[in-house]
C-alpha cells in the first residue's frame, strides 16, 4: 500500500535535489559579501549601506552565475528587475533574496508585482500533498560578518492555513563542509525516506520504475 502522508520535513529531500545550485549560490553570496565589506570599510568609512551593499553582493552572484553557466550544473539564469535574482534548475524556479532582519522569508501582498505574487502562489496544493516547483534562496548576514543561506518554500499569498510566510525552511550547508546527502533507501528507516521509496515500486533489479537511465 502506499504512503499518503507526505514526510515531515520535506525541505530535506528538496535541499538534496537542489545542493548542487545552492552550494554555488553560497559560494557566490560569500564572495559577494567580502566584496561588500571590503567596498564598506575602504570607501564609506566603514557605514554600512543597506541599500548598496546588497547591489554590490548580487552583481557578485549574477556573475558568478553567469559564468558557471557554461559549466556541469545544468541551469539558466533569468533577468528580472528589481526582484532578486532568479534562475531555472531541473522542474525548479529559484530566487535569491536577502532575508528580513530577523532572518525570514521577505513578505509578499497584493501591493506587490503580480509577477512576484504568481511565483509565490505557484507551489501546487491538493488535499493531503504540496507539489513544489519555486524556491527562494535567502541570505542574511550577522552582527560578526557570519553568512547564514537557508532554502526555503514560500506561502501563498493570503493563505490562511497558518501564520508565516514561509511553508517550511531548511539551513544550506556552508560548501566546505563535505556532505553527502542519504537516498531515499539509506534513510528507509524515516519517514522522509519510507514516503519516497513507497512512492516508487523498485523493479527485481533494484530500479525505480518511471526513472530514465
Amino acid at each position: 500500500m502506499k504512503s499518503t502522508t507526505p514526510p515531515s520535513r520535506p525541505g530535506q529531500l528538496i535541499l538534496a535535489e537542489v545542493l548542487p545550485i545552492v552550494t554555488a549560490i553560497y559560494s557566490l553570496l560569500e564572495a559577494g559579501n567580502q566584496k561588500a565589506r571590503k567596498f564598506t570599510d575602504e570607501e564609506c568609512e566603514g557605514k554600512y549601506d543597506p541599500w548598496l551593499s546588497p547591489m554590490i553582493v548580487r552583481n557578485v552572484v549574477c556573475r558568478g552565475l553567469d559564468a558557471l553557466s557554461v559549466g556541469e550544473i545544468k541551469f539558466e539564469r533569468r533577468d528580472v528587475a528589481n526582484d532578486g535574482i532568479e534562475l531555472k534548475f531541473g522542474k525548479y524556479t529559484i530566487k535569491v533574496w536577502k532575508a528580513t532582519p530577523d532572518g525570514q522569508l521577505p513578505p509578499t501582498d497584493e501591493k506587490d508585482s503580480q509577477a512576484r505574487i504568481a511565483f509565490c502562489n505557484g507551489n501546487l496544493f491538493s488535499e493531503d500533498v504540496i507539489v513544489y516547483r519555486n524556491l527562494v534562496v535567502i541570505w542574511d548576514v550577522n552582527a560578526k560578518g557570519e553568512l547564514r543561506v537557508q532554502l526555503v518554500a514560500p506561502r501563498a499569498v493570503s493563505s490562511q492555513q497558518e501564520l508565516g510566510q514561509q511553508l517550511w525552511a531548511e539551513t544550506v550547508p556552508h560548501p566546505a563542509i563535505q556532505i553527502k546527502a542519504r537516498t531515499p533507501e539509506q534513510g528507509k528507516d524515516d519517514d522522509l525516506g519510507h514516503f519516497e521509496a513507497e512512492e516508487k515500486p523498485t523493479t527485481q533489479t533494484g530500479e525505480r520504475e518511471g526513472e530514465d537511465e
